[in-house]
């Protein structure tokens, strides 16, 4: 995406790290009286195209939700949250990978890390959220469920291409990344 100009960024400090719903937490006051939709994504997720991000919003503003993030339905269970849905096909919370029970492993839809969430919601609910869980931290993804219980509208974006949403978390990845980079760099130049 182009940065307008006059864009300016703000740095929010994460000190001690204690998850990626208290990561929002501190950046909240950055946002100050801010009243649209924000959008927020995983820093380690370097290849999301501006397509997708474009996509997001639509579906956000389309369905007029609350909160809306992109998801992927894979074969193989990656480390990430898996997304709980109902019987009629709504959203009713993501569960981490380290607090999914035996019985949740057969769900095949992950979240990947791409949410846009209106101001208002996001600063009402964020101080909800709970460390109660195996990692002791305060998940973002609680945020799906809070949605959920206030009967409010979430909405959902498949992403197929799964290294668009491909994390870094070791060499492997980063290597998986930098590949991709170099191949569109080659059938783009």
């Amino acid at each position: 995406m182009k940065i307008q100009q006059g864009f300016a960024a703000q740095f929010v400090v994460q000190d001690p790290p204690l998850g990626t719903g208290h990561a929002v937490l501190k950046a909240l006051p950055a946002l100050g009286d801010f009243a649209g939709s924000v959008l927020i994504m995983y820093g380690d997720v370097p290849l999301i195209k501006e397509e997708t991000l474009k996509k997001l919003i639509r579906v956000h503003q389309k369905q007029k939700a609350a909160l809306s993030f992109a998801t992927a339905r894979l074969d193989h269970a990656p480390p990430y949250g898996r997304i709980f849905r109902n019987e009629q096909g709504e959203v009713l919370k993501i569960i981490e990978a380290k607090d999914i029970l035996k019985e949740q492993s057969h769900i095949n839809e992950f979240n990947v890390g791409l949410y846009l969430i209106e101001a208002s919601f996001l600063k009402k609910t964020l101080k909800k959220l709970s460390s109660a869980n195996k990692q002791h931290e305060y998940y973002l993804t609680d945020l799906v469920e809070l949605a959920a219980r206030a009967k409010q509208k979430i909405a959902t974006l498949d992403i197929n291409d799964e290294l668009e949403w491909q994390g870094i978390n070791n060499q492997l990845d980063l290597a998986r990344v930098e590949k991709r980079i170099l191949q569109d760099r080659c059938q783009h130049w």
